[in-house]
């Protein structure tokens, strides 16, 4: 026979125990969304990051093609306007002069010489700009399918995450209330393999 202490006893150690339970699921869900939220940022890090390391190297290779561009105009500009300089330079001096034929002869090969040599130089001078550009560009683009080749390693790594994400439920009954909750699993994961 159950007296009246035992009963209010028995049903005041289930209360504690039903009590401690729910506290006990509580603190493990609290640590739970706080692991899953240190796991999003991360996550968040490895994606975000090489998406805007892939971004400056793009503008980075515009900027150098438009400089490069820039840079062999001028120098065709340049020669250009030397050749003309000289041509015209050469003519003045065949009109003004045309009594002393040799002067002239030697003033324009000297003109003419001088005419080759600048344009062989702006020449190698836009050769070596070329292939500056040229040498900047490949690293540019190998550094850019790097940091692709990177992102697409951290993504297969979260799905993978993903899928090895295991959960284990428990349930407590007695006072017509029930937990269920889930260990070491990521919110996505738990969303798609929690159960009513």
């Amino acid at each position: 026979m159950i007296t009246r202490s035992q009963l209010a006893v028995t049903i005041e150690s289930r209360n504690l125990y039903v009590f401690w339970l729910i506290s006990s699921q509580i603190s493990k869900l609290g640590s739970s969304n706080r692991q899953d939220e240190r796991q999003n940022k991360a996550v968040q890090d490895r994606t975000c990051l090489p998406a805007i390391a892939a971004a400056i190297v793009v503008v980075v290779i515009i900027v150098v093609v438009v400089v490069i561009v820039v840079v062999v105009i001028v120098l065709v500009v340049v020669v250009v306007v030397v050749v003309v300089v000289i041509v015209v330079v050469v003519i003045v001096l065949v009109v003004v002069a045309a009594a002393a034929r040799v002067v002239v002869v030697v003033v324009a090969a000297a003109a003419i010489v001088a005419a080759v040599v600048v344009v062989v130089v702006v020449a190698a001078a836009a050769a070596v700009v070329v292939l500056v550009a040229a040498a900047m560009v490949v690293v540019m683009v190998a550094v850019e399918n790097h940091i692709s080749r990177s992102s697409s390693s951290s993504n297969n790594s979260n799905s993978s995450i993903h899928s090895s994400c295991s959960s284990s439920s428990s349930s407590s009954s007695g006072s017509s209330s029930s937990l269920s909750s889930s260990s070491g699993t990521c919110s996505t994961c738990r969303s798609s393999s929690s159960r009513p």
